[in-house]
């Protein structure tokens, strides 16, 4: 195997020249960069990424962690994330925190352990949590992080969409259709957004001097499908759903008891999704911009590598109400 003290004696140069040469870490003459360069092509020589992080102190490596499996919509962020990472020469590391503080907190010690250049993660759980105190430790080693679609107080970059609002607009579509008992579906308690989504359903229904009926649905399909049965028992004449998952819940928990939507119960949810508008019906929904926020995260974490005393910057999307059947309204052309 060719490495790359034979690269450096073909070209009559240094090994530490052949190093500058590919990592691009001083200027090199053009005559010598194109022997190097050639030799390099003409011996296939394949040069070892650890000894190039030790030159550069970079792993060209971008850890990933969010609750992939566990909510579906990060999925598109992912694949942006990837793809733009590529494009400035970056490889991802993604962890799966399936909304688990404690495995949260295993996959960004565990990127760090494998020093990456920076982390973009989804935050979950409380302070004092173990994921809270893995998130201390990427502050302390300076390690260049962005939060993706769940802001927690502190100094790290995010991007996230607007919830409290687009929850409340989504509550008053209900109530302007005459909806008094209104049950919410309440997501995972651990996670930011749960708070900020609830908020703005309290909102909304105080507001028209209505009171809260509520249930746990743990941002999870069975949760939903139980949460929404008690809901029905309490006899609201309308769910609104925290996620996507609780969503899903709610329609299998429907067809359970044999009850129409909307005709029986009118149903709108936080979250649409790729199949949403094949459901029976099509659900009314708040769509966020997942591809447009894992663009941004990806542009905050290059700034952040480059710039590492920069401002930090907060950025909240603005959602969009997909109209469909699913709340008792004809389907908009």
């Amino acid at each position: 195997m060719v490495t790359i003290k034979d690269v450096a004696r073909l070209a009559g140069t240094s090994v530490s020249t052949v190093s500058h040469v590919l990592n691009g870490t001083r200027v090199v003459s053009d005559e010598l960069r194109q022997r190097v360069e050639a030799i390099i092509a003409e011996s296939n020589f394949v040069p070892s990424s650890i000894a190039r992080s030790l030159v550069t102190s970079s792993t060209k490596m971008i850890g990933v962690a969010v609750s992939w499996t566990a909510n579906s919509i990060f999925s598109t962020a992912i694949t942006v994330i990837d793809d733009d990472a590529r494009s400035e020469g970056y490889s991802l590391l993604v962890a799966d925190s399936r909304d688990d503080p404690d495995l949260l907190a295993t996959a960004i010690r565990s990127l760090i352990d494998r020093r990456v250049d920076g982390v973009i993660l989804a935050p979950v759980g409380q302070a004092g949590s173990s994921s809270w105190e893995a998130l201390d430790d990427l502050a302390a080693r300076s390690i260049p992080t962005v939060l993706i679609d769940r802001q927690i107080p502190g100094n790290f970059d995010s991007v996230v969409a607007e919830n409290e609002m687009a929850m409340e607009d989504l509550v008053g579509h209900l109530l302007d259709r005459g909806h008094t008992r209104i049950g919410y579906l309440q997501g995972n308690s651990d996670l930011p957004t749960s708070f900020e989504r609830l908020k703005g359903v309290q909102s909304a229904l105080a507001g028209r001097g209505l009171a809260f009926e509520g249930r746990f649905g743990n941002s999870t399909v069975d949760g939903g499908r139980r949460a929404s049965l008690e809901l029905f028992d309490a006899g609201v004449t309308a769910i609104v759903s925290g996620n996507n998952n609780m969503t899903l819940g709610a329609y299998y928990a429907a067809h359970e008891r044999g009850l129409s939507i909307p005709s029986d119960i009118a149903l709108c949810g936080y979250d649409d999704f790729p199949f949403a508008d094949l459901l029976e019906p099509p659900l009314t929904a708040v769509s966020q911009p997942m591809a447009k926020m894992g663009r941004i995260a990806m542009k905050l974490l290059q700034r952040r590598i480059k710039h590492p005393d920069a401002p930090v910057i907060h950025e909240r999307l603005d959602t969009t109400f997909v109209h469909r059947r699913s709340c008792g309204c004809l389907e908009e052309s």
